[in-house]
């Protein structure tokens, strides 16, 4: 088996494990280690907590404007003019309206978001049709050669040039491939991150209209969460401030604040989608590093899907070109042959030490028989536990 059927034929299975992929979704997650905080009251890592950590703090505030609406000493408060009190609007707590109740409530630019599922998928929206040929007739003028259709490029001279670009850092012509993707049921934190690409465009659903009236059942439930029982007490806490959370934002905008205020109390989690585009080699290079054990694990749900959807895309008799693209995709050490990440802030890794090992040796990646290509995709694969 080699390594590119490995990565991406259907994950492979463990030993005495379930398919891979459910494996790593099932998986409880550890505690965190070296500059990360554990929750001492609950043992959550604080990746997780971080989601609801401003929920649990407003929860005084929240309990304020329950009794009285008095607001807690120290918090910022401006003055605003009262409103007119439209007997006809009220409407109980949580209930949902239709856009255009809910534009005539607050903002005529408010409309109820299209629901969303709370499990990574991606789509592949467009993408350059004969991919490797389109690369292939640019990469052909270093040679001398001019091509001016894509037909003119046999399989053997597009494959041939793929091939040289995963050599070369010289593969600018991997940028005249583009890829159109639209990614749903991912968190506002995943996100967040995935912008921090500056080589890209993005369109994203907006919480300053889009009203999320489905708060409750879309915010993504981490790992650590996700695997406990239902009467778990830190599952408990997780719902019971998801729940409160909901209530409150649901409920302020049902009582006429704008989406864009009230979407203050949404948490890090919330489910939403992002049409994302980018060309190969800049996608390439954000696999490297979002397919590492650093990367939160919800990178690793999300490229799954990109991948499944990679491969699913375009005609059958063309599909050789998709398929091919798909295996150019790993981690970074798969890539380099080292690892890349020995900062003194960077975290843990699972493979570190062998991966470091063969780069002595000088063994390239698809001899690392002692290192499982999918070992860095495990929930926690950077996680150490703390002695002592």
């Amino acid at each position: 088996m080699t390594t590119a059927d490995l990565w991406w034929g259907k994950p492979p299975t463990m030993k005495g494990e379930k398919d891979i992929w459910e494996y790593f979704l099932e998986r409880p997650i550890g505690f965190m280690v070296d500059r990360y905080v554990i929750s001492a009251d609950t043992g959550i890592p604080i990746d997780s907590v971080s989601s609801y950590a401003s929920t649990l703090c407003r929860t005084g505030w929240l309990e304020g404007i329950k009794q009285n609406s008095k607001i807690p000493p120290g918090s910022y408060k401006r003055p605003r003019n009262k409103p007119v009190e439209d007997k006809n609007r009220i409407i109980e707590r949580g209930q949902r309206r239709s856009s255009s109740e809910i534009a005539r409530w607050a903002d005529v630019a408010m409309w109820e978001a299209e629901p969303v599922d709370i499990h990574p998928s991606a789509t592949v929206i467009a993408m350059t049709p004969d991919p490797l040929r389109v690369m292939a007739a640019a990469a052909e003028m270093y040679t001398g050669k001019t091509v001016r259709y894509p037909s003119q490029v046999s399989a053997a001279v597009a494959k041939k040039w793929l091939a040289e670009a995963e050599k070369s850092k010289l593969n600018a012509a991997m940028e005249f491939i583009d890829i159109h993707l639209l990614l749903a049921g991912v968190t506002r934190g995943f996100t967040h991150q995935l912008v921090r690409q500056r080589t890209a465009v993005y369109v994203q659903e907006s919480t300053r209209f889009a009203v999320k009236t489905n708060a409750q059942l879309e915010v993504v439930p981490p790992p650590s969460i996700a695997a406990l029982r239902d009467d778990d007490p830190k599952r408990v806490t997780w719902n019971g401030a998801v729940k409160a959370v909901a209530d409150a934002y649901v409920g302020l905008i049902n009582a006429g604040v704008p989406a864009e205020d009230a979407r203050g109390l949404l948490p890090t989690n919330i489910a939403t989608r992002v049409h994302y585009k980018t060309n190969l080699r800049n996608l390439v290079n954000e696999a490297g590093k979002r397919l590492c054990s650093q990367a939160q694990f919800e990178w690793k749900q999300v490229w799954y899907e990109i991948l499944q959807a990679i491969r699913a895309y375009g005609p059958d008799e063309e599909r050789w070109q998709q398929m091919a693209i798909a295996n150019m995709f790993k981690p970074v050490c798969y890539m380099t042959g080292k690892c890349e990440f020995m900062g003194d802030l960077d975290r843990w890794c699972v493979i570190r030490d062998r991966v470091e090992a063969h780069h002595r040796a000088g063994d390239p990646p698809d001899s690392w028989s002692d290192i499982h290509p999918l070992e860095p995709l495990r929930e926690g694969a950077a996680r150490q536990a703390r002695e002592g």
